[in-house]
Formats: structure tokens, C-alpha cells, sequence
């Protein structure tokens, strides 16, 4: 997806007389053109939404109905994207991007799936996923949404199918563990490499299909998700997962994921 320009600028000031000495008077800035300010891929997250904003900013005249529909609407695409930015990064939905690293961490819980679960017995199909999502073979619930973090990967220059990423846990200790030392292969083989992580990404429809699924990063490559592990024999399901359980992080440890991008990243 090509990165949205928001080159916006204030409306031109529209000059007074000077015999009048009246000061230039400034339209008002459209409550669309403010908020791409503050975040400019809000029209391809929000599509139905973002049309209806525009919709009511175009009431000529402006009514009590039609300012108060603006009001609202901004309100709640601010509060559906809260998304901040300094000069070293930005953050969405809690989703923080450190620009000098490369990395983006959010929050997530340890989860480690059921051995007497009778769908999948302690199998790994998921790294990561939220609460409607297949928890019971996972090994990191988050809160935070799927969209957000396509959206931050977007901002940052990321290309689907291209850009790859290492991910590592971060526990309250600060200590960070690779995700591989939780992960065994069933057909006997040692991790030879570190595993990384695809930008695999999904369409910006009415509803984004991660977000539905709750499929934030996967192993067995079943689903849209937002990340996707870099292995084609683990991505088809011809290779099996077991989670093994780290000494440092027990089921229900609150903990960071941090994603950061390779360093042969095309730039």
C-alpha cells in the first residue's frame, strides 16, 4: 500500500483592506484535514467513516446537526486510532515504533497452550493473537489490535512481502528471550537460524479480516494475519510446533513483544 501524502495546509488567509486596517481573517481548517495531520492513513482504515465526515463537512449551510455529526465523528476516529508521535517514533493503539531501532513492541501475556486440549494438544499454530483468536495454541494474547499494528508498519515504510523482522519477548526482568527458545520442532531438527517474521498483511476492507480472526503473527500460514513466520515447510503445516516453557516467564506473565526489522531491510 503506498504511503498517503499529507502535505495539508491551512486554508489562505483572505485579505482585509489595508485603508480598513482590518486584520486577514482564516477559514477554518476542515475537521478532516486536522486529523490527517495527526495521523494520515485514518481514510484507508476508516473508510465508511471517513466518507460520512466528509459528507458532513461538505452541509452548506452549516447546521447545529451537521457541526455536531462532525464533532462525533471525530471524536470517535480518535478514540478507535489513538495515535501520538515525537521525534522518535509514533504510537498507535498502544503499539509503540521506535524509529532509531526499528522495532516495534507492544504488550502481550504468556499462554501456553493446553496439553489436554482436545483440538490441538499443546500444538503451536499462533505466536501471537488476541482474546477471539485461537488461544489454545498460542503463546502471546494481546490486547491491542491487529489493524494497528499493519497501520504502524505501513507508516514506517514496511513492504508486504518484503520486510522481515526478528521478535523477541521481553519479560519484567527487562532480560529479552528469543521466541525460537520457546518453540521446539517435531520432526527432531535444531534451529539452525533465527526465525524471523514476514510482513504478510491483509486487505483494508469494511472489516479487517486479522482483527475478525484475531490473528496477529502465525506459524502454520492458515489465515490473513498481520505477520507470519519466514518458513515455508513450518508455514504449510508439513513441520509441527511444541511450545517449551521458559524458566523466566510463567502462564499469565504480562510481558513486551518487540518486533524489529532486519538489518538487510531494503531501505
Amino acid at each position: 500500500m503506498p504511503m498517503m501524502a499529507c502535505g495539508l495546509f491551512l486554508a489562505c488567509d483572505r485579505h482585509a483592506s489595508r485603508d480598513e486596517g482590518k486584520a486577514r481573517s482564516v477559514e477554518a481548517v476542515p475537521a478532516s484535514e486536522m486529523l490527517l495531520r495527526e495521523f494520515p492513513l485514518l481514510p484507508v482504515a476508516e473508510k465508511k467513516r471517513w466518507a460520512r465526515l466528509q459528507e458532513a463537512e461538505a452541509v452548506r449551510p452549516v447546521t447545529n446537526e451537521s457541526r455536531e455529526q462532525v464533532d462525533e465523528l471525530v471524536e470517535e476516529l480518535r478514540r478507535l486510532h489513538p495515535f501520538s508521535s515525537d521525534g522518535d517514533g509514533f504510537e498507535l493503539g498502544g503499539i509503540r515504533y521506535d524509529a532509531t531501532s526499528r522495532t516495534f513492541r507492544l504488550p502481550a501475556r504468556v499462554c501456553y497452550p493446553d496439553e489436554g486440549d482436545e483440538r490441538h494438544p499443546g500444538e503451536l499454530e499462533v505466536m501471537l493473537c488476541t482474546e477471539r483468536g485461537r488461544v489454545h495454541e498460542t503463546l502471546f494474547v494481546t490486547e491491542v489490535r491487529p489493524l494497528h499494528l499493519e497501520l504502524l508498519l505501513h507508516l514506517a515504510g514496511c513492504r508486504k512481502g518484503v520486510s522481515r523482522f526478528t521478535a523477541r519477548i521481553v519479560p519484567a526482568s527487562g532480560e529479552r528471550v528469543a521466541v525460537r527458545e520457546m518453540v521446539r520442532r517435531m520432526d527432531g531438527r535444531e534451529w539452525t537460524e533465527p526465525v524471523e517474521w514476514e510482513f504478510s498483511g491483509s486487505g483494508f476492507d469494511d472489516l479487517y479480516a486479522p482483527d475478525l480472526s484475531g490473528d496477529f503473527a502465525i506459524f502454520w500460514h492458515a489465515h490473513d494475519s498481520v505477520l507470519r513466520v519466514a518458513d515455508e515447510e513450518i508455514g504449510a503445516g508439513m513441520v509441527k510446533l511444541k511450545p517449551v516453557r521458559h524458566p523466566a516467564l510463567a502462564n499469565g506473565d504480562s510481558v513486551a513483544l518487540e518486533f524489529t526489522v532486519v538489518a538487510r531491510e531494503p531501505r
